[in-house]
Parts: structure tokens; C-alpha cells; sequence
């Protein structure tokens, strides 16, 4: 049999997602690391099997199949994605984006357009926040750097967005190549639910394991993956899914037919 090749995220939140998989030991499965727009990209081209790829990706490839029901989403404050600003955000000319975000990058857009009436200009750069905030007044991070990142104030993406629309927000879904054997599929289905239900399960001890660096304390970490991430979707993530798709699409930052992956709402 094949090897099933499997794209994750290196960061805090996609441990439980990722803990059966990382213990899986037959010789079918490969993990491949890197940054959520990596992995897409890769996914895309054909490098990966399926991945945990970020929803602006998916989007925008609706031959793109998806895993109901398991994802990572946000129902109110998300801490991983913040826009920082030396301006308030309705001053903003110029916004520096994260290279590692799809997703986070398109919602600053509608979020920006909509609720704080402004288009800035956007570049993307490396995810270093000061030498961001040196070639613009506005700067996303994502990820274990927006964790841990100080410096000017800032806006939680999850928070604005459930402000804006009441909805939850649905950041990244498995998705995987629709050229994947039916077995196989059925495969990939069973060992993502099975590793969540055992990320859950082991949550403490995931906990305790170290992560070079660390980017939170046990308790902060602890509150980080169950109160603010959240792992298996529910109908506010998917209508909030369903809202974006709305927004971005009447802003022409999609195109006009996208539509919410099929499969996206669980069985």
C-alpha cells in the first residue's frame, strides 16, 4: 500500500488534532511540518495526500474534499491570530501580512472593509513584528508568534469576527486530493477522528511535554486549547463559514461562485 502523506501545522493548536497521527506507527503514513500556507500549497501541487490546509485554500480549490465535522475554529477570541496596529484600524494605509497565513490574511481584509470601513494597502512579510511594523502602521501574526508576540495594541481576529457577525470562524478543515483511493479515503477519515478523540483523551499530557520554545505556561496553554480553539465544528463555525463566503465574495476578494466546501457539515 501507499504511503498516505499527511501535512500539518507546527504549532501549539494542532497538537490534539495531530496526537494520533504523530503515534501512529505503521509504515503507511508520512507527516510533513511547515507553515498552514505551505502545507496547502502543497497539498495543491500534488506533494501531499491531504492536509490540515487553511479554508482560504480550500476555497478557492473547490476539487478539494473535506473531513466533516473536524477542523480548527473559533467561537469568540481565537489568541493565535492578531492584527497589531501603531494606528487605530480604521487609520490603517498599509498592512503587513503574515507569509504564513491564507486564511487569517483574507478575513483582515473583510474584517478591515466592513467593520472598520478602510482598504489599506497590503505586503506580505516574514512574521517578525517589529521589523513589520517598521514598513507598515498595521501587522498580522498567526500562529505560536501571535501567542507570545508584545508590542502595540492589537485585535483578535476570532473576537472582531464574532462582534461583526455573531458567528464562530472556521480557520483551517482537512482537506485532501480527490484522486485519493476511496480505501484510502475512508482510511484518512477514520485515523483523523481516532487522533482527536485521542488528543482529547491526552490533553494533560500533551500539556506537559515540552515544545522548544514553549510558547505558553500549562494553564495559559491549557485555557488556549480549550476555550478558545476549537477542534470539532459545530453550526455556528459552519454558518460564520457560510457568512465569510458572503463577505468576501461581495468585497471580490473570492469569486463569485465559491461556496462552502461540500461534505464541510458532519453527517
Amino acid at each position: 500500500m501507499s504511503v498516505l502523506r499527511v501535512g500539518v501545522m507546527p504549532y501549539l493548536l494542532g497538537r490534539p488534532l495531530v496526537r494520533g497521527l504523530a503515534t501512529h506507527a505503521a509504515s503507511d503514513l508520512r507527516l510533513v511540518e511547515d507553515v498552514p500556507s505551505a502545507i496547502g500549497q502543497l497539498l495543491i501541487d500534488g506533494e501531499l495526500d491531504a492536509a490540515l490546509a487553511p479554508i482560504a485554500m480550500t476555497l478557492a480549490h473547490p476539487e478539494l474534499c473535506v473531513i466533516p465535522g473536524l477542523g480548527v475554529a473559533c467561537d469568540g477570541p481565537v489568541a493565535s491570530i492578531k492584527l497589531f496596529h501603531r494606528v487605530p484600524p480604521e487609520e490603517l494605509t498599509r498592512v503587513a501580512l503574515d507569509t504564513s497565513s491564507r486564511t487569517a490574511a483574507l478575513l483582515t481584509q473583510v474584517l478591515l472593509r466592513t467593520r472598520f470601513g478602510v482598504a489599506p494597502d497590503f505586503v506580505h512579510a516574514e512574521p517578525d513584528l517589529d521589523a513589520m511594523l517598521e514598513k507598515a502602521g498595521g501587522a498580522l501574526l498567526i500562529g505560536d508568534n501571535a501567542l507570545v508576540a508584545s508590542g502595540p495594541p492589537y485585535l483578535d481576529l476570532g473576537e472582531e469576527w464574532k462582534a461583526h457577525t455573531g458567528l464562530g470562524f472556521v480557520f483551517a478543515m482537512w482537506a485532501y486530493s480527490p484522486t485519493l483511493e476511496r480505501t484510502r479515503q475512508a482510511q484518512l477519515a477514520e485515523l483523523l477522528y481516532a487522533s482527536l478523540a485521542r488528543g482529547e483523551a491526552e490533553l494533560e499530557q500533551i500539556l506537559e511535554e515540552p515544545t522548544p520554545p514553549r510558547p505558553l505556561t500549562p494553564e495559559a496553554a491549557r485555557r488556549y486549547l480549550t476555550e478558545n480553539i476549537r477542534y470539532r465544528l459545530q453550526e455556528v463555525h459552519l454558518r460564520g463559514l457560510e457568512r465569510f463566503v458572503e463577505l468576501a465574495t461581495d468585497l471580490d476578494l473570492l469569486p463569485e461562485d465559491t461556496r462552502v466546501p461540500q461534505g464541510a457539515w458532519a453527517p
